[in-house]
């Protein structure tokens, strides 16, 4: 219907000297054109926003046999279809002088763009490309934030604003993490340390400086492999003595141990009676 209309009125030279300089006289015609594509727009966002609803709860569930998973891209040219309808809105002839309608737009576009920007940063998560994630993700930080403040929008929209500062915050940790880890791994590389056989055979206390995850210790699987080191040289075997053994061991130790603390300390008491001997006699003497 608006198409029709527009065709009708491209034939009178006052709707075209309206559309081209965007400013003068409405005709009413003109009006109704306005309104049937006010109209248009609005159901197109609608619908979109719908389809949002619906596609941002199927996101993050696995795909069944009979339905197509959803994917963040999939969201993103939903929030593009309501930005560029909202974008059409206050360009309609007539609604260009209207500033509250005009300001209520800017501030729906700037809320849709937080939520664009937080869709962008997802895919960038599962392509995992984490600094471009997280930089669209303080995009989307900032657009936010200014939703939040401006009081043009509801406050349903405001609170839902809030909810997505929130979401942009775990996803944008998530995305540092894995950034961290990813140039460890790259460094690790480059300097050769790289996760040997040998390395995982070792106790924890000797590969201190090598990071490997044990996948038997992730699954709460026991390993029966050394446990510890001590100082001295002792050192047990938990699958290679028996427990009474490692016990006999470990007091033994603790005797020794014990032994020569007591003799460093008769040596060090000895030798400081001594040299204060002389210092006490004379300070005797000198009553």
């Amino acid at each position: 219907m608006p198409q029709v209309l527009k065709t009708e009125l491209v034939e009178d030279p006052a709707f075209r000297n309206r559309q081209q300089q965007s400013e003068g006289a409405v005709s009413a015609g003109h009006f109704l054109h306005t309104y049937l594509s006010y109209i248009k727009c609005r159901k197109t966002v609608d619908r979109s926003l719908s389809m949002i609803a619906n596609m941002s709860d199927a996101l993050d569930k696995k795909a069944t046999a009979n339905k197509k998973p959803v994917k963040a891209q999939d969201l993103v040219r939903l929030y593009e279809a309501v930005l560029q309808n909202l974008n059409e809105m206050p360009q309609l002839a007539g609604l260009e002088e209207d500033l509250a309608f005009r300001q209520e737009v800017e501030a729906k576009t700037i809320f849709y763009k937080a939520w664009r920007c937080y869709y962008i940063a997802r895919s960038f998560l599962a392509a995992q490309k984490w600094p471009e994630a997280m930089a669209i993700f303080q995009r989307a930080t900032t657009y936010a934030a200014k939703a939040k403040a401006d009081k043009t929008l509801g406050a349903e929209l405001r609170a839902d604003a809030e909810r997505l500062a929130g979401e942009i915050e775990g996803r944008q940790f998530m995305a540092h993490a894995n950034s961290i880890l990813d140039s460890e791994a790259v460094k690790s590389r480059k300097e050769g340390h790289s996760v040997t056989s040998e390395d995982t055979a070792k106790a924890l206390v000797d590969r201190l400086d090598v990071y490997y995850e044990d996948p038997k210790l992730m699954k709460g699987e026991a390993r029966s492999k050394c446990i510890g080191a001590f100082a001295h040289g002792f050192y047990f075997k938990v699958e290679s003595k028996s427990y009474m053994q490692v016990w006999r061991d470990l007091m033994a130790f603790i005797v020794n141990l014990a032994g020569e603390i007591l003799h460093t300390f008769q040596s060090k008491l000895s030798l400081s009676l001594l040299f204060d001997e002389p210092r006490t006699i004379a300070h005797t003497t000198s009553f």
